[in-house]
């Protein structure tokens, strides 16, 4: 079967995009085709232009001094050292009128693209303009802009009436960003305990008993309710506000009942070194009340205080004041700042930077103490020292019958002081936790069996957790357990593990805390960090990562997740810390060699499809895009090009560790000529000053390994100068000694860093980059008989190669 020519002319003459194409004959760039939508715009014809070069078709105005021919002719050059897509800003570039039109020029505003046509050696032979006429739009915005000026006129008159709107909205904002920590937190919340629930059972499943006994079923059990009481606390406090619950009002005898609630918490408080003082004295009568309700408010009264209460007391007061009754909950704790006390019975409010037990809870335990106690008819208020403690004051009225319209039980029904309520239950198995994590980290044996394994940190606030990370790791690792960031820093200083895994959310000092304090240590730098975190959510992980994690495994996690993730980083690591490592070079060679393999199918394909795609969606869909959207997916393509020359400088390392080199005769200044412009766009964007001093002379060396080592010190030198600096190249020879320089001003390096440049895949500062640029200039010196130097001070870097030349 045969199919019919197509005449691709015909169609680009009769697309509706206007195109200009262009040849690459500097300084003319000659006219050879036109889209017909081009010449229509334009008011010209085929004949007219077409053999003409593009500025003699299409003269400047000479009375627009904003007419600019020079940035047109810049932007072709870029196209042509770059080889890759331009776009320019939006240029006014006057469109001559025909005779019959009176002569002169027409107004114009172009937006303008410029893309490279490559012949099969990569040549650029011709330019394809794309542009869009956008002078209607500039004028349109401007009259946009008139009205906008009316319209703020008549905006006035309306704003005082406004203002309320916009403190309401102000108001919702910080109720909706209340309500975004809070999902954060219960997230925290809900993830802890059920991995202490699913680990345990899953390690049962895979147990041929299938069972679950001792401290597992303790631990299970105890963090079954603790999620059942967090579930509790958020369905009253929707009830609340849904005004769905209802006061069931009973006759009690409210002093035994508030210290049989607040007895029970004794051996938890005696734990933690606290004392409790209970002061309830007896009532001349039984009051009615909603016992489920009065146990709420104790309980999250008491729990809070212990929360935040690390020496000292606690004491429960109870008495009859006028007709009320006055419950006092008062500790000796770290105190609340004055500027939190207005929001602390705000629904999930949490004081920032609060020194606690843990971090954990949702936030709505003293909102809901205050809903409760308005249920009761009455008021609940703070007054706090930081440092001394807090007192919170429970008010309610005294009722000695029940309230009309309400329900009732039996009367004068005594509560029951022998056994635990759930609410009890539920408030210990959070304290029993907080409780234990106020002790010494867990004593780990040091028989030689344990020295002989690598070593783990773990950091975590959950007793409960720490207990049963270390009950999996224990058979493979030595595991030292810390409460907090603090203590964890300070063990690991004094002991240095092979790992640290630790929680993110911890009270004192949390995880990203802990992780940025050992990345600024240079005994710790190099630690591998695993977080383990209920935080969820992609941004959660990239903070992590981006701090300066190696990994982040989310609860809940298995044991063999967990053992997996912590085995590979462990490996990992041994590749990150090269200089630390005790390998011999052959071993080195081979692991970068199959990583280079590795990336090479893995990663440079793919790089490679990434760039032409964006290129092509470029191409394909410009007249859809703003300039400004354009400007950002150039950058994207921009981004994928310097990964592909990322990937390309591991390749390099290894080539250049292979051994022998060849040599041929090099034109210094040409080839330095060259390199610079593979930077063009950077230095132009940053204004850069560049001198190539003197007339250098050609020397042999390996022209691949020195364009290398040009690139290098140039993307070095543009990397940590400002706009406006000055980039110097010079170059000398003494005793046979070739010494090629650069030399940059801006950002200088500290001396005592200069010695460890060279070491690969170390890094200074923030700024992007692998870690081995410098490295790979070093061993380029090296393979030429010679070496590298930096000297750095005053705003002025410099970096001296030195080279010896073979015949």
């Amino acid at each position: 079967m045969t199919f019919p020519e197509v005449d691709y002319r015909g169609i680009f003459n009769s697309g509706s995009i206007l195109y200009l194409i262009l040849l690459s004959d500097y300084p003319k760039f000659t006219i050879v085709g036109a889209s017909d939508a081009y010449l229509e715009n334009t008011g010209r014809t085929r004949e007219d232009i077409v053999g003409k070069g593009v500025f003699e078709a299409f003269p400047p105005n000479p009375t627009d001094a904003g007419a600019t021919e020079q940035a047109f002719r810049m932007a072709f050059d870029r196209v042509i050292k770059t080889k890759k897509l331009d776009v320019m800003p939006i240029q006014k570039y006057d469109i001559p009128k025909s005779e019959s039109e009176g002569g002169g020029f027409k107004e114009r505003y172009w937006s303008v693209t410029h893309t490279p046509v490559l012949d099969r050696n990569g040549n650029v032979i011709q330019l394809a303009q794309r542009v869009e006429d956008v002078t209607e739009f500039l004028r349109l915005k401007k009259i946009t802009g008139q009205m906008e000026v009316e319209v703020l006129l008549r905006a006035q008159e309306v704003k005082d009436t406004n203002n309320q709107l916009v403190q309401a909205n102000e108001k919702l904002k910080v109720l909706d960003q209340l309500k975004t920590d809070f999902f954060a937190n219960i997230s925290h919340e809900f993830r802890t305990p059920l991995t202490l629930i699913l680990g345990p059972l899953e390690d049962a499943l895979h147990h041929p008993s299938k069972t679950v006994s001792g401290d597992a079923l303790e631990s299970m059990h105890r963090n079954t309710l603790r999620l059942l009481g967090f579930i509790n606390g958020l369905l009253d406090l929707t009830r609340l506000e849904a005004d769905y619950m209802t006061s069931v009002f009973e006759a009690t005898d409210l002093p035994a009942f508030t210290t049989s609630l607040v007895g029970s918490f004794q051996s938890v408080l005696a734990s933690a070194n606290l004392k409790l003082h209970i002061d309830c004295p007896p009532m001349a009568k039984p009051v009615y009340i909603d016992r489920s309700q009065w146990e709420k408010i104790v309980l999250n009264l008491v729990s809070n205080a212990f929360k935040f209460t690390f020496e000292g007391s606690i004491s429960v007061r109870l008495r009859e004041d006028d007709g009320s009754i006055q419950l006092v909950v008062s500790d000796t704790g770290t105190g609340i700042p004055d500027g939190e006390l207005s929001k602390v019975f705000d629904r999930f409010h949490r004081v920032k930077g609060a020194r606690g037990r843990s971090i954990e809870g949702t936030g709505i335990g003293l909102a809901l103490v205050q809903q409760l106690v308005k249920l009761q008819g009455g008021f609940v208020q703070v007054d706090s020292t930081v440092g001394k403690g807090t007192n919170f004051t429970v008010v309610v009225p005294i009722r000695t019958e029940p309230p009309e319209k309400s329900l009732t039980s039996a009367e004068g029904s005594a509560p029951n002081t022998q056994a635990l309520t759930d609410g009890q239950s539920l408030y210990l198995s959070e304290m029993i936790p907080a409780a234990a994590s106020s002790k010494a980290p867990l004593e780990q044996k040091s028989d030689e069996t344990q020295q002989e394994k690598k070593r783990i940190a773990l950091a975590d606030d959950n007793s409960d957790m720490r207990a049963y990370i270390t009950q999996i790791l224990s058979p493979l690792y030595s595991v030292e357990t810390y409460k907090d960031g603090e203590e964890a820093y300070e063990g690991i200083i004094q002991n240095m593990p092979d790992l640290l895994l630790s929680d993110v959310m911890m009270p004192n000092l949390d995880g990203m805390g802990l992780l940025k304090k050992l990345r600024t240590n240079p005994k710790t730098e190099f630690l591998p960090v695993v977080f383990l975190s209920a935080r969820t959510g992609e941004e959660a992980m990239i903070e992590g990562l981006e701090t300066g994690a190696d990994d982040y495994l989310m609860k809940p996690f298995s044991r063999r997740e967990l053992v997996a993730r912590i085995k590979s980083n462990l490996d990992l690591s041994r590749l990150r810390n090269l200089q630390t490592v005790n390998r011999n070079l052959t071993e080195v060679q081979a692991e970068l060699k199959q990583f280079v393999h590795v990336a090479a199918h893995d990663l440079i394909e793919p790089v490679r499809r990434i760039s032409i795609m964006i290129e092509l969606f470029l191409q394909m869909n410009a007249s859809n895009l703003s300039n400004e959207q354009i400007q950002k997916i150039t950058t994207i393509r921009r981004q994928a090009l310097d990964l592909d020359s990322l990937i390309k400088d591991f390749r390099h390392l290894t080539k250049i560790d292979s051994g022998e080199i060849s040599y041929e005769e090099i034109d210094a200044k040409l080839l330095i000529k060259d390199v610079l412009a593979e930077f063009s766009d950077e230095i132009e964007k940053k204004h850069v000053n560049v001198e190539v001093h003197g007339d250098l002379r050609s020397y042999r060396a390996n022209r691949i390994l020195i364009i290398q080592l040009y690139r290098n010190l140039i993307s070095n030198a543009l990397k940590h100068g400002e706009e406006n600096m000055s980039l110097d190249f010079f170059q000398s020879e003494s005793g046979g000694v070739l010494t090629l320089e650069v030399r940059n001003t801006g950002e200088t390096i500290d001396k005592d860093n200069i010695p460890k440049l060279f070491v690969p895949f170390k890094r200074f500062s923030k700024s992007e980059g692998s870690g081995i640029g410098l490295y790979i200039c070093k061993r380029i010196a090296e393979l030429h008989g010679g070496q590298i130097s930096c000297e750095s001070g005053n705003q002025l870097t410099s970096f001296k190669v030195t080279l010896r030349e073979k015949s």
